[in-house]
């Protein structure tokens, strides 16, 4: 995920200059939603999805804008390790 969006991060910037992170917030939302697999696992299959899909969704997306605003970035490995510690 975070080697993905590393490549992207200028333009993760520039959306956000721009206003457009709720536009990209919800189309992130929707190819989310449509691949469940991405979110879903066994310790969470008896809760509400809408539930889960809006605090995974919103946590990685504010954790992606968190670090593109940073100066002195963090590499993705070590993005990865602090947010599957959370």
């Amino acid at each position: 995920f975070f080697e993905f969006w590393s490549q992207y991060l200028n333009f993760i910037r520039n959306i956000k200059k721009c206003g457009l992170s709720d536009f990209v917030f919800q189309r992130f939302s929707k190819f989310v939603k449509e691949h469940t697999e991405l979110l879903i696992d066994d310790d969470t299959l008896n809760l509400p999805r809408e539930y889960i899909f809006a605090y995974r969704i919103g946590g990685f997306w504010n954790v992606m804008l968190t670090w593109a605003d940073k100066d002195e970035l963090l590499s993705p490995d070590e993005m990865a390790s602090i947010v599957s510690q959370i």
